[in-house]
């Protein structure tokens, strides 16, 4: 009798055992690789510029960052600043982030803040907002 029941006890724990481990579905994002998500600039320079620009993003919204520059306004015109420098952490990398603006480019200040959107290697942007 005592054969019986721990033959009976190991086939119900074995039984047991085979039909809980069963693998579910995961209901997460498959992770991306950080590189190909990289979009932050390190710096941005605008004509007039006093000090370094404060570059933040939100982590609570991956698709919004924000510059704060100080600038000189006297005898700029804010309709037309010129970006003198924007800059990514690993430049000569190939997944290096490119912006909708450059060195060269002008932004529009006049209302106070402009926009530009910088795309990662793997297709995802960010839109930053300037403001001074």
């Amino acid at each position: 009798m005592s054969t019986f029941v721990n033959r009976f006890v190991i086939g119900a724990v074995t039984l047991v055992v085979v039909f809980a481990c069963t693998e579910e579905p995961r209901n997460t994002e498959p992770l991306v690789d950080p590189w190909l998500r990289e979009r932050t600039p390190v710096n941005l320079r605008l004509e007039s510029q006093i000090g370094a620009a404060v570059i933040s993003d939100d982590w609570r919204n991956d698709g919004v960052g924000s510059v704060v520059v100080n600038l000189i306004t006297g005898g700029l015109d804010m309709s037309a600043v010129k970006v003198q420098a924007l800059d990514f952490k690993f430049p000569d990398s190939e997944f290096c982030p490119t912006a909708s603006i450059g060195p060269g480019s002008t932004l529009d200040l006049s209302s106070g803040s402009a926009s530009f959107v910088v795309t990662a290697h793997n297709g995802e942007t960010r839109t930053y907002t300037v403001t001074y």
